[in-house]
C-alpha cells in the first residue's frame, strides 16, 4: 500500500470516530470525564501523527507514538481504580502512576488478556522511547548518504500508521463500550 493511501485511510478512520464522538453522550463523573479526556488526547495524537507524516515530518510523528500508547495505558489503568481519592489525584496531576511495566502487568491481570499488553510493551517500549527521546533510532534516521536528511523507509512509515490506527481502534472500542455500559 502507498503511504498516501494509508494516510487517507487513517484520516477517514479518524473522522468517522470523531463523528461518532460528537454525537456521543455519557453520564458525567470525574472518572468518566478523565476517561473522555484521555480519549480526546489520543484522538489529537493520532491526527497529529497522520498530519506530520503527510508533511514528511517523520521524526516528530514517530516521537508521538509513545504518548499515544501511554495515554491508552493510562485509560485502561484508570478503569481498574475504584478509589475516589486516587481518581481525584489523577485529575489534579498528583497521582503517582506505576511504571509502564507494572501498569501493563496489572492491566493484563485485570482484563484477563493473557500478557498481551505486557508483551506489546516489551516488544515496543524501547523503540518508542528511542524515537520520543531522540535516541539511536531517531538519530539513525537523520542521515541519507552523506547528508543530514531524514531517512525513514516506506515500510516503517506504513507500520507506524497501521499501528496508530490499531491502537486508536482498541481505544475506541474500550471507550465507547465502557461509557455506553454506564449509560444503561
Amino acid at each position: 500500500m502507498l503511504i498516501s493511501e494509508q494516510i487517507k485511510k487513517s484520516h477517514t478512520f479518524h473522522n468517522k470516530i470523531g463523528h461518532k464522538l460528537n454525537k456521543f453522550q455519557y453520564q458525567s463523573s470525574l472518572k468518566n470525564n478523565i476517561s473522555a479526556a484521555y480519549f480526546d488526547i489520543s484522538m489529537e495524537h493520532h491526527i497529529s501523527i497522520v498530519t506530520l507524516i503527510n508533511n514528511s515530518l517523520y521524526g516528530s510523528a514517530f516521537s508521538l507514538v509513545r504518548p499515544l500508547y501511554e495515554t491508552y495505558m493510562r485509560f485502561l489503568f484508570l478503569q481498574t481504580i475504584d478509589s475516589e481519592n486516587d481518581i481525584k489525584k489523577i485529575s489534579k496531576g498528583t497521582f503517582k502512576f506505576p511504571t509502564m511495566e507494572d501498569m501493563t502487568i496489572l492491566i493484563d491481570k485485570e482484563y484477563n488478556t493473557d500478557n498481551f499488553f505486557n508483551e506489546l510493551k516489551s516488544k515496543s517500549w524501547k523503540h518508542m522511547n528511542s524515537y520520543t527521546h531522540s535516541g539511536d533510532l531517531q538519530l539513525g534516521r537523520r542521515f541519507t548518504n552523506d547528508y543530514i536528511k531524514p531517512n525513514y523507509s516506506n515500510e516503517e512509515i506504513l507500520e507506524v500508521l497501521n499501528n496508530i490506527d490499531t491502537l486508536l481502534s482498541l481505544f475506541k472500542i474500550g471507550f465507547f463500550k465502557l461509557l455506553e455500559s454506564k449509560n444503561t
